[in-house]
Order: structure tokens, then sequence, then C-alpha cells
């Protein structure tokens, strides 16, 4: 990849959001820079497109020729719109979205997904770990807000220990 002496003036415009740079898949979406552009270079595709290409490249066959007129045009279509929440789902959490009983059915199978994960913070402390340490030093004369406080007294009662 490109470093920074090497980007050239298109790549920095794109940077500093003066232009934008499409996906050379043809899609027509703009690539967002992101901070660790500035290291590696600005990417030629949306994240995931490449790969549609070399598909494409590979069999030589259009979108429409590998999945019919009416699927081929629907995924391309798909390629152009942006991933997002969707705005009646922005800022609930499960009970809202789902109701209580359903809710708590996703919440266990997140949980169960997680049993026997070690922690990535497992026997590591801050005089140990420099990442721990940095934590530490940011959290320090920060107000706990009080739901916060109530949940940690939970997680002690629940498990007799903090987890």
């Amino acid at each position: 990849m490109k470093r920074k002496e090497e980007l050239t003036d298109e790549d920095l415009k794109v940077l500093s959001g003066e232009i934008k740079k499409l996906c050379k898949c043809g899609c027509g979406r703009a690539i967002v820079p992101k901070k660790y552009h500035e290291r590696l270079g600005i990417p030629k595709y949306v994240a995931g497109h490449s790969v549609i290409v070399s598909n494409i490249k590979k069999t030589g066959k259009t979108y429409e020729e590998i999945y019919g007129k009416e699927d081929g045009e629907q995924r391309k279509q798909n390629l152009m719109k942006p991933k997002s929440v969707p705005s009646n789902k922005k800022g609930k959490n499960y009970d809202e979205l789902y109701g209580a009983e359903k809710a708590s059915k996703i919440k266990d199978k997140l949980v169960v997904g997680h049993l026997g994960q070690k922690p990535w913070n497992k026997g590591l402390t801050k005089e140990t770990n420099g990442s721990l340490a940095r934590m530490s030093e940011r959290q320090k004369g920060k107000k706990r807000h009080k739901l916060s406080k109530t949940k940690h007294q939970k997680n002690i009662e629940m498990h007799g220990h903090v987890a």
C-alpha cells in the first residue's frame, strides 16, 4: 500500500473532503475517507465490492448474465444503497423493538454465544498492560452515571464478583 508521502494530489483532496472518489466497480457509491487511509492510501473499491468485480472478471460475464436480468439489476441496485440502521430502529433497545419476551430470548442467545470465551483482559493489570493503563488514566476523575453503578451492583449480587 501507499505511504503518506506517496499519496497523489487526488488522494489528498479525497482525504480533505474536497472531492469524492467513486467505487471502481461501477456501483456509484463514494468511498468514505477513513483516518487509516492517510497511512495506507485510498482504496479502489467500497468494502466488499472488489470480490464482486473479481467474480465478474473471472467469468467474463456481466451481472445480468450471471444472475439473470431481473436479479442482476436488483443486485446492482443493492450495491448502490448505503448500509445503515433503519430509522425506525435507531436509538431503541431490544425491549422496545421486539417486546420483553422476545427480547429476553434474543439476549439469552447472545449470552450463550459468549459462554466459555476468555475475556481479553483476564489476568492483565494496569501495571502489566499499557492498554489498561491508558484506559484507567482516561477514566480517572470521571463521574459514573448512577444507572451504571446499580448495574455494577446487580452483577456483584448475581455472580458474587465483578464480571
